[in-house]
């Protein structure tokens, strides 16, 4: 397992998001394992000598956000100047 962050930090780090209350208030945070786990999984083979960096999480984390976005509907994220969830 390559993977350079676990789902753990990233449920923590996407916690920290501007407006990430709008998710919390339609998906339980039982139900961001799920889906941190399946972003894991995406980043397993991700290799030790590519680097991994703060720009990468953030990409990283958007993606997670934006999964849980798409399953509510009426969400997404924006870099305003930072990452932030929004309504459209």
């Amino acid at each position: 397992m390559n993977c350079p962050f676990t789902k753990e930090r990233l449920i923590e780090r996407s916690l920290r998001i501007k407006g990430i209350e709008l998710i919390r208030k339609h998906i339980p945070i039982s139900y961001w394992n799920e889906i941190a786990e399946e972003t894991v999984e995406e980043y397993n083979d991700w290799g030790s000598g590519q680097g991994f960096g703060s720009s990468d999480f953030t990409y990283t984390m958007k993606g997670f956000i934006d999964e849980m976005c798409n399953r509510i509907g009426g969400l997404e994220t924006i870099f305003s100047p930072v990452l932030m969830v929004v309504k459209k």
